[in-house]
């Protein structure tokens, strides 16, 4: 009877600490999973950052040629605004034409500079172009002028087939300025450092007389001749 007695205690015993055990396990696991909680990761971004180049020497040179270009722009605008604030139509200074930059004026003519195919200087009316260095050259924007002063004599059409046409079609290499529509342009401009043949003076004026004081024919007339 003791021994059954004994036997039942030891077996309740057992199951008291299994008991007691599995309740310690499960707090244990109530607690692990309290513990690990899955953590919000934010997504990172892991695209490789732009890289700037290096500039290149070619690069180097579109940034030079660009930069020389904008100040070439604002020097020919200065330039220009130079021009435009000193332009007296009747100037009679021979130093303002040479010192000016893209024109100016040179009694009573809208005078302006460049380089054009034929290489020559001209005038016809009011309009003077000279030709590369020829505005450094004062005998040579006078007897432009005299061209001018030839127009106001004799009109328009007679100085286009008197003047104008022979004046181009002559080759200026051959005594130029002693011929009868180029020499009376030295004379009126007052021209001295050309020298002129024998007579050539007297030949032009009579010539200018000779088509001022006749219908525009005779020009036509004379410009076929010569």
């Amino acid at each position: 009877m003791l021994m059954l007695l004994a036997a039942i205690a030891i077996v309740a015993l057992f199951i008291c600490a299994q008991s007691a055990s599995f309740t310690v396990l499960a707090a244990a696991d109530d607690v692990a999973a309290a513990e690990v909680q899955p953590i919000a990761v934010e997504p990172v971004d892991c695209a490789p950052s732009p890289v700037e180049e290096p500039a290149t020497e070619e690069d180097s040179e579109e940034e030079a040629v660009a930069e020389a270009a904008a100040a070439g722009q604002a020097g020919v605008l200065s330039r220009l605004s130079e021009d435009l604030s000193g332009f007296n139509l009747n100037n009679t200074d021979p130093l303002v034409v040479a010192l000016a930059n893209f024109f100016a004026g040179y009694d009573g003519q809208f005078v302006f500079f460049g380089n054009w195919g034929n290489r020559r200087s001209g005038s016809f009316g009011r309009l003077m172009g000279l030709y590369g260095n020829d505005k450094y050259n004062t005998e040579i924007l006078k007897h432009e002028h005299g061209h001018y002063e030839q127009y106001k004599q004799l009109g328009f059409w007679k100085y286009v087939f008197a003047i104008a046409i022979p004046s181009l079609t002559h080759d200026p290499a051959t005594d130029y300025y002693s011929q009868l529509w180029e020499v009376t342009a030295d004379v009126l401009g007052g021209v001295t450092s050309h020298r002129h043949t024998i007579g050539a003076e007297e030949a032009g004026l009579q010539y200018l007389d000779l088509i001022k004081n006749n219908n525009v024919l005779v020009s036509v007339l004379c410009c076929l001749i010569f």
